[in-house]
């Protein structure tokens, strides 16, 4: 869990003005065969993306589209087995169109020796759970 809170904390860190992609601190949290799947995602950015490379060039996509974005994590559970799964607020609007943006999702994080090796994002917490077999 103490890994959890300093992924998130090291993710706002990121100057917003470049995007957390460039946060080392964020970065070095990430093992480097990283798999980073937004396939459930309803936004264009829905792929998945593989290694850091890939996770940089998802976090610039955000910094392209939106501006005063802000991230709430409103719950952090521990699964066992290394999972973690959050419910992540989302407020801010586009960086052109000035749409506001409010939403939640739930990633789920995987780790492998003390590193995100995996990161699915779902809608839902309810969606997230079934995905690994437990109930709400």
């Amino acid at each position: 869990m103490e890994i959890v809170r300093r992924v998130i904390e090291a993710f706002r860190e990121g100057d917003p003005s470049v995007g957390p992609a460039e946060s080392d601190l964020f970065m070095g949290m990430l093992a480097a065969d990283i798999v980073w799947d937004l396939s459930r995602s309803p936004f264009p950015e829905a792929r998945v993306y593989h290694g850091l490379d890939g996770v940089q060039e998802w976090l610039r996509g955000l910094v392209d589209a939106f501006e005063d974005i802000s991230y709430e994590t409103e719950e952090i559970t521990d699964l066992g087995d290394e999972r973690v799964l959050l419910v992540i607020r989302v407020r801010g609007h586009g960086q052109f169109s000035k749409i506001d943006v409010d939403y939640r999702f739930a990633p789920l994080f995987t780790f492998r020796d003390a590193k995100v090796v995996r990161m699915d994002r779902y809608e839902s917490r309810s969606e997230a759970l079934k995905a690994v077999g437990l109930e709400d």
